[in-house]
């Protein structure tokens, strides 16, 4: 099977979680690998024990402004969807660092950013963590509203602003998504 041009693995087996059926997941093309338990039950998707590792330069169509390169672990607890509603989130991303090029050719030297994936009062949330676990930035789904908020933090660790209170909002937006959050 082909997946982008390359060659696509993928390897699966049936396996059940409690009265759940599902099936055991592995797929692997080129330097991007994944596996994790897939399951379905009554209009709900779930994705449990999902682990992932991708070269961060496919996600290039999502920043076309900016170059980069490194790894993105993806570890992925839980995630259960009904519909286009998220009902249920836990995890974590981890990426290594690398280099990021940003428009006008400036590039600098980013270190392993850490991001963890929670429910929060049936609101998802991600909140990005630098080396040190100061916070630069948080992303939460409320309804089908994404919003991003981006501490000074994040500018300071790229050598992109100097003084000033990490924890300081420096930029926020609002974007509506094709999912939803659970509403109650």
């Amino acid at each position: 099977m082909q997946w982008q041009g390359q060659s696509l693995d993928v390897s699966w087996r049936l396996d059940w979680h409690g009265l759940t059926p599902g099936i055991q997941l592995a797929l692997q093309s080129g330097q991007v690998n994944a596996r994790g338990w897939l399951g379905a039950d009554w209009g709900s998707w779930r994705l449990e024990q999902w682990q992932a590792s991708l070269p961060v330069n496919l996600l290039a169509p999502l920043f076309p402004q900016a170059q980069a390169d490194g790894k993105l672990d993806i570890e992925l607890s839980t995630l259960q969807l009904t519909g286009r509603e998220i009902r249920a989130v836990r995890g974590q991303l981890q990426y290594s660092g690398g280099t990021v090029t940003l428009p006008q050719g400036m590039t600098t030297a980013v270190p392993a950013i850490h991001g963890d994936l929670t429910m929060e009062q049936q609101t998802p949330r991600l909140q990005l963590t630098g080396p040190d676990q100061q916070a630069l930035a948080e992303a939460t789904l409320e309804g089908k509203t994404l919003n991003l908020q981006v501490f000074r933090a994040l500018p300071q660790l790229l050598d992109m602003s100097a003084a000033g209170n990490a924890s300081e909002v420096v930029f926020r937006s609002r974007q509506p998504m094709p999912v939803s959050a659970r509403s109650g």
